[in-house]
C-alpha cells in the first residue's frame, strides 16, 4: 500500500508543468525503486522541462511494480503514463519510438484490464473522451493506435457515443472529413443505430469513396436498386 501511495505522490509531481521540478520527479521516481533499480537509473537524466526520457525507463519500472495491484490502481496507474506520453508527443509533434512505444504498450495494458473487469464505469467514459481529444489534435505519429484504444474500451452504447460526439463535432470540410464519415458508420452501425448510419452516408456525398460506402450499405440488405 505504501508503494501505491507513493506511485499516486509520482505521478503527481510527473504531471505538473513547473520548469524546476525536474530534480524533484526524478527523487519520486527513486522512491519507488529498489537499491538495484535505482543504482540503474543513476545514469539517466530527466529531459529538461519535459516529463521522461527517451527511452521511457521509469514509466517501465512503474508498470512492471503494479502487474499484481488491484485493478482500479492499475487503471489509475496506466492512464497517468498514458496521459503524459500522450501530452508528451503531442506538444512537440514527435515521431519518438521509444515513447510511443511506452504509450502504445500500456494502452494495451489498459484495455485488458478494463476487458476483464465489468465496473469503473465513470473512469472507462473519461478515459474515452480524453484518448479521442488525443485523436483529433492528431499532432503525434500513433494517432490510428489512439483511435484503436478508443474504440476496444466501448463496451456499451454510451461508450460508442462518446467517440461518435467527439468525431461529429469536427468541422464538415475538414480534410479527414470523409474518413470521420467511415468511422461514424461504423461505430452507428456497432450500437444497431441504423438510420444514423444511413443518414451519415448520405450526407456530403462529394468522393467516389462516398457513394461507394452508401452503395455497399444498400447492397448488404440486398437492395440492388438503391445501390445502383
Amino acid at each position: 500500500l505504501k508503494k501505491q501511495n507513493k506511485l499516486f505522490s509520482l505521478f503527481n509531481k510527473l504531471g505538473s508543468d513547473t520548469k524546476d521540478k525536474n530534480a524533484a520527479k526524478e527523487t519520486a521516481v527513486k522512491s519507488v525503486l529498489t537499491a538495484q533499480e535505482s543504482k540503474a537509473l543513476a545514469g539517466y537524466k530527466l529531459r529538461q522541462q519535459l516529463t521522461c526520457p527517451y527511452d521511457g525507463y521509469p514509466f517501465k519500472t512503474i508498470l512492471k511494480s503494479v502487474e499484481n495491484a488491484p485493478d482500479e490502481m492499475k487503471i489509475k496507474v496506466y492512464w497517468a503514463v498514458i496521459d503524459r506520453t500522450l501530452e508528451e508527443l503531442n506538444a512537440y509533434g514527435m515521431d519518438e519510438e521509444s515513447l510511443e512505444e511506452v504509450a502504445i504498450d500500456t494502452m494495451e495494458l489498459l484495455v485488458e484490464t478494463f476487458n476483464e473487469v465489468q465496473q469503473f464505469r465513470e473512469y472507462r467514459h473519461s478515459i474515452i473522451e480524453a484518448l479521442m481529444d488525443y485523436y483529433i489534435r492528431g499532432n503525434c505519429g500513433i494517432v490510428d493506435s489512439i483511435y484503436e484504444a478508443a474504440h476496444a474500451l466501448c463496451s456499451e452504447e454510451s461508450d460508442y457515443r462518446i467517440v461518435i460526439q467527439k468525431l461529429e463535432a469536427q468541422p464538415q470540410r475538414s480534410g479527414l472529413r470523409s474518413y470521420y464519415q467511415t468511422l461514424l458508420s461504423h461505430l452507428y452501425e456497432e450500437i444497431g443505430d441504423t438510420n444514423s448510419q444511413l443518414q451519415v452516408l448520405e450526407s456530403n456525398l462529394e468522393y467516389g469513396m462516398d457513394y461507394w460506402r452508401l452503395a455497399q450499405y444498400w447492397l448488404e440488405r440486398g437492395n440492388t436498386d438503391k445501390a445502383m
